[in-house]
């Protein structure tokens, strides 16, 4: 048995001492590194100043000024909508400037990426449209309400679209937002949806006008008939006489 005990303290003795060389060698790393700090305090100095000058300084030519406008696509032009201003973005990705200046936006180097989201409003969807509501509820039926809710055939016929773009510098609506909203609105092809939207909706009021006064006509002959014949103070007036 005492063989044994010497023998754990041989251990012991072993550990600490490796314990104790571990903490030595970590007081002089801490030593060696406050000379280092001393003998480079200038150098160090120098650099550190240099590092948060340089910093302001990028930080103030990178500005970045975020721009947003709110818009409703009207004449079921959701899609178009869409499609003119991804074509826009790829031609900011592209560098095409003679393009970016055609639509007369200006400062084209300042003018950065763009792109179009639509505003999530599922109550603004449905309300007042009981086709969207029956939609909604028989797509809510089979899925995830929240997928079928940010899904992009849901989303994209939601009434508000948010079109976001930034730039390096403060602009102005002359400047970017007018020229972005005139692309949108001067293609031909869209003046022709809206020529034949408007066109589809006049000869609905024609065709309204007409029924109406169709049935202002009965309403009439009917009151004409009721107050010759003088056989009923009722509004309806019923004649068996077939012929």
């Amino acid at each position: 048995m005492s063989s044994n005990s010497q023998d754990q303290e041989i251990d012991l003795g072993q550990v600490f001492t490796k314990i104790g060389s571990l903490i030595q060698k970590g007081i002089d790393s801490i030593f060696d590194l406050f000379l280092f700090l001393k003998r480079n305090f200038l150098i160090l100095g120098i650099l550190l100043i240099s590092g948060i000058v340089l910093g302001f300084f990028l930080d103030q030519n990178n500005k970045s000024y975020n721009h947003e406008i709110i818009v409703i696509p009207n004449f079921g032009s959701t899609d178009y909508l869409y499609s003119k201003v991804d074509l826009l973005a790829s031609k900011r990705k592209e560098n095409d400037t003679s393009y970016l200046s055609s639509i007369g936006i200006k400062n084209i180097k300042k003018f950065g990426a763009i792109k179009i989201e639509p505003i999530t409003d599922v109550y603004k969807f449905i309300q007042n449209n009981d086709k969207n509501f029956e939609l909604i509820r028989l797509m809510a039926e089979d899925g995830d309400l929240e997928k079928i809710i940010e899904d992009d055939l849901t989303s994209k016929n939601y009434p508000y679209h948010l079109i976001k773009f930034s730039t390096t510098e403060e602009t102005t609506i002359d400047a970017t937002s007018n020229p972005i909203l005139n692309y949108l609105n001067n293609s031909e092809y869209y003046k022709t949806i809206q020529k034949e939207y408007v066109n589809n909706i006049k000869l609905k009021m024609i065709s309204n006008d007409s029924t109406i006064s169709q049935i202002n006509g009965l309403i009439e002959n009917f009151k004409k008939s009721t107050v010759n014949n003088q056989k009923s103070q009722n509004l309806i007036y019923y004649n068996e006489q077939s012929n």
